[in-house]
């Protein structure tokens, strides 16, 4: 029998352990391990073949982003970097889930925020004037402001849902 030289597959070690670990890293509690796995993929490109190299960087770099993406968020939420006007959104965004949960029970929308039973910082924006509700005639859809900064409804400053 007469063996014949089969050319042998490249490989590329660090290029697959950048891939490898770029995608560990999506998991969402690992942190900084996107970071590691970029490194690696970086660091592999300098070797043929670059496949798994060039996903590598991609998937760590989208990694690194989502993970400090995260951390910022939480950072913000944890030391009330929110603005008034983000707070303003998500109470918006709370007492139109409390309506729709309301009108789903009731057939109908709320004539007040009041009935829907939400605690009074729920009732009042963060500048302590209460939030304008007005159904509209056909009781079918609403509108929710605030009065803004000033507290004067009417102007620039206002912000609706």
């Amino acid at each position: 029998m007469v063996e014949t030289d089969k050319p042998q597959a490249q490989s590329n070690g660090l290029g697959v352990a950048g891939f490898v670990v770029s995608l560990v890293g999506l998991c969402p509690t690992c942190a900084l391990i996107p970071a590691v796995g970029l490194t690696l993929s970086l660091f592999g490109l300098r070797k043929r073949p670059r496949g798994f190299a060039i996903a590598g960087v991609v998937i760590g770099a989208f990694g690194l982003c989502v993970t400090l993406l995260i951390y910022a968020m939480v950072y913000a939420l944890l030391s009330g970097a929110t603005s008034p006007e983000f707070e303003v959104k998500i109470e918006f965004m709370l007492i139109q889930a409390k309506l729709s949960e309301q009108t789903s029970k009731a057939g109908s929308l709320p004539k007040s925020l009041g009935s829907l039973g939400l605690p009074s910082s729920f009732i009042e924006d963060p500048w302590d004037n209460p939030y304008v509700y007005a159904v509209d005639p056909s009781g079918t859809s609403f509108t929710l402001s605030s009065s803004g900064p000033d507290g004067i409804p009417g102007n620039s400053d206002d912000l609706t849902n």
